[in-house]
């Protein structure tokens, strides 16, 4: 069986935390190899990121998907949470 491409795993990623299954978004980050930036957070631990991005679950109404960058196995994607919160 073949290895998921880059791309389907950052699209599975994403539909899954948008669905707010933050269990199954964690099955797809790497253990060793994270890394997290935004405005407000940064982390290269991949559970204290599914910490952090599971306390917007009761606010968030969805993602939107500006841009991903794919380099070999590694992955950029840039989105905005859109939430019910300013």
């Amino acid at each position: 069986m073949s290895q998921p491409s880059p791309e389907s795993v950052i699209t599975a990623f994403i539909d899954a935390i948008e669905v707010r299954d933050f269990e199954g978004a964690r099955g797809y980050l790497s253990d060793t190899q994270f890394s997290y930036r935004s405005p407000v957070s940064k982390t290269d631990n991949a559970d204290t990121f599914i910490s952090l991005i599971s306390r917007i679950g009761p606010i968030l109404e969805g993602i939107e998907r500006h841009r991903t960058f794919i380099d070999g196995s590694d992955v950029c994607s840039i989105l905005h949470y859109r939430t019910t919160m300013e």
